[in-house]
This record gives C-alpha cells, sequence and structure tokens, in this order.
C-alpha cells in the first residue's frame, strides 16, 4: 500500500513554515503566560516549533524526520537536566524532589514508545517515526505528569480517528489509503499541555 498522492508540497515551503512556527509560538506564549507558567512555556516554544515542522513533513511525506525529532529531544533532556540543576542550586530543593520531574518524563517517553511500538509490529499502520515522536511526547509531557503524557497520546488518537472518519465518509480516502498520524499526535500533545496548564 503506497502513501496517497502529495498535494501539499507548498506546506514545507520557507513562508509557510515560518507563519505556523509564528502562529503557535504566539498561542502557546499568550497561554503560557495567562496561566502563569513562564518556565513551562519557554521549555515548550522549541518543542513546538520542530514538532510542527517534523508534522508538516509528516503530511507531506509520510515521514517524520530523524533529526528534528532528535532536536526536539535533545532540547527535553537538556532543559530537564538544566531544570533539575537549577531547582537544587538556585532554589534548595532536595536532589530527589528535583529530579523526579526528568524521570517521571524519561518513564513516560519509555512507556509511550514502548505502547506505539508494539502497535507498529502489529499490522496497524503505524511506522517507527511515529513510535520516535510517541517518545518525544511523552518526555516533553512527563515533565507536567504522566496524566498529562496519557491524555496527549489519548487525544492524539482520537483526532487521526476522527479524521480517518470524515475522509472515509466524504470518500476522499478509503481503508487501505494511509494516513499521517503525526500532525494529529503533536495536536494531541498540544492539547493535552495547553489543558494541564489551564
Amino acid at each position: 500500500m503506497s502513501p496517497p498522492h502529495v498535494r501539499a508540497r507548498w506546506l514545507l515551503a520557507p513562508l509557510p513554515q515560518a507563519v505556523l512556527s509564528v502562529c503557535l509560538v504566539a498561542a502557546f506564549l499568550g497561554w503560557g503566560l495567562q496561566a502563569h507558567a513562564p518556565t513551562q512555556t519557554l521549555l515548550a516554544l522549541p518543542v513546538v516549533t520542530l514538532l510542527a515542522s517534523a508534522c508538516s513533513v509528516d503530511a507531506v511525506c509520510h515521514r517524520l524526520p530523524n533529526r528534528l525529532l532528535g532536536a526536539t529531544g535533545t532540547w527535553l533532556v537538556g532543559a530537564a537536566a538544566l531544570t533539575a540543576l537549577t531547582r537544587i542550586l538556585a532554589c534548595g530543593t532536595a536532589p530527589a524532589d528535583a529530579v523526579w520531574p526528568a524521570a517521571r518524563a524519561l518513564l513516560c517517553a519509555v512507556g509511550a514508545s514502548g505502547v506505539l511500538l508494539v502497535m507498529a509490529v502489529l499490522p496497524s499502520g503505524l511506522g517507527l517515526g511515529d513510535v520516535k515522536l510517541g517518545a518525544v511526547l511523552g518526555g516533553w509531557l512527563g515533565q507536567l505528569s504522566a496524566a498529562a503524557a496519557v491524555t496527549g497520546l489519548v487525544l492524539g488518537f482520537l483526532l487521526g480517528g476522527v479524521a480517518a472518519g470524515l475522509l472515509i465518509v466524504t470518500r476522499r480516502a478509503d481503508r487501505r489509503d494511509h494516513l499521517a498520524l503525526g500532525p494529529y499526535l503533536a495536536t494531541g500533545g498540544w492539547l493535552a499541555w495547553i489543558l494541564t496548564l489551564a
């Protein structure tokens, strides 16, 4: 089964990518500052922009670029380490308490990627890019809470299911066509972040 014909290569041009990034950054910055969570917001902005670019590629080419997912994961690891160190040195937090959000994020990343890996092995249509995206989303949302990571994945699959149903009902696709799941997983993660800070 081959991916459907690509009709939106323009989405990967510099101008649409810049507009997408600016809109997402503005929305997340506004929401995060309104929720009085400046630290979480600043940590989220690179994640949001990198995942927007990765999911644009997935929407057009049905591939999630390793370089973008790797850059996002690297940012998350560095931000978690810096946050833990700041809590220990500047805030006087006990080391176990300071490291726990990073440890929880790691557990959520492993759990999310494990679940998606099992689904990818089964005839579900998921690819390894989706597994890596699940790890990134689990690591990002896991810093907030385990519930946020679960909510993000569930919302992503629900959005993907609704989109697939609409495409089938409107006869723009059938059951044999592939659906790029990355944009829906990322949107679910973004919504879970917003709901968690609300």
